[in-house]
């Protein structure tokens, strides 16, 4: 049909079509090595996660101002999404100012977020716009009975 109308045109798309064939075809598999890349990335920092909380509760105080300037040196939404939620989280022992929090949540996004990629039994807190677990604590105490400890 398109053979019989313009031969010049059947011409160029017999030889296009399979080269854009194949550029597609080596895009999707980078894109697909680079997710698979992603995720295993993602997977080694939740892991730490835990690890992280329990030592933030070591901490006795934490200088709300120095904390500031470390998220405004990042500029990252999702930071300060995450640090809000954590600290506000242990905050009976820290002790930081409501203020804090709230320049915290001035700079998060409208987005909604996972805390960790594991999040099969996380509820959305709606202050923080981040699916998390329900409580924290039970990610500290994973794994971890009172015998254990003692």
């Amino acid at each position: 049909m398109i053979f019989a109308e313009n031969r010049g045109l059947a011409l160029i798309l017999l030889v296009v079509l399979p080269l854009l064939y194949l550029f597609t075809r080596v895009v999707q598999k980078r894109m697909l090595k680079a997710q698979l890349q992603n995720r295993a990335a993602v997977a080694r920092a939740s892991a730490h996660v835990p690890e992280t909380l329990r030592c933030i509760r070591l901490i006795p105080s934490l200088d709300p101002e120095r904390l500031l300037s470390a998220l405004v040196m990042n500029g990252n939404g999702f930071l300060y999404q995450k640090t809000g939620y954590i600290l506000e989280a242990l905050n009976d022992g820290l002790h930081l100012p409501d203020s804090f929090f709230d320049e915290c949540q001035r700079h998060i996004s409208g987005s909604k977020k996972y805390l960790m990629r594991e999040h099969w039994q996380d509820k959305l807190n709606e202050k923080w716009k981040l699916f998390a677990p329900a409580k924290l604590t039970d990610l500290l105490d994973k794994g971890v009975t009172y015998h254990d400890a003692v």
